[in-house]
């Protein structure tokens, strides 16, 4: 993170007092207030999140995290992704207090579910600061355009 931005414990409290929004913190430090998608894009999100899920269950290797959580990345950005998998070797360094916040990882597996409202170029974008950080699979997923990204190291 850049002098300039905010920090870790700062961000983490920000985003706690204003839980109604989407935070998210960039590389530079600075922080980007997401829109939300609405609706359709909320559906599409959930239905990704409880296929991960579901998978997840039947490898009993990880666990599947949904929108609502958020990750601090090795590049000092703090990211959302609308679904992952982390696995349980990942979450073993945690303490349970540590799993109730914002880890201090990549997930091993991100999915961005593009909502009309957000440009394309920022998504791809965003798919490789993941990959960049550490995700071992990225799938960007286009709904209107029926189209997939896939990203790999």
């Amino acid at each position: 993170m850049s002098p300039d931005g905010i920090g870790d414990d700062e961000f983490y409290e920000l985003c706690q007092v204003n839980s109604l929004y989407r935070l998210e913190r960039n590389t530079d430090g600075s922080v980007t207030l997401r829109p939300s998608p609405g609706c359709e894009a909320s559906w599409r999100t959930a239905g990704v999140t409880a296929q991960i899920g579901n998978w997840a269950k039947s490898v009993a290797r990880g666990h599947c995290v949904g929108a609502d959580s958020e990750f601090f990345l090795p590049d000092g950005s703090a990211r959302q992704p609308d679904a992952a998998w982390v696995s349980d070797e990942s979450l073993s360094r945690f303490t349970q207090e540590e799993k109730r916040g914002f880890l201090r990882l990549c997930p091993e597996f991100v999915i961005e579910v593009r909502p009309y409202c957000d440009r394309l170029d920022d998504l791809k974008r965003k798919m490789e600061e993941w990959i960049a950080n550490g995700a071992e699979l990225g799938w960007l997923i286009d709904p209107d355009a029926r189209k997939a990204w896939i990203y790999r190291p």
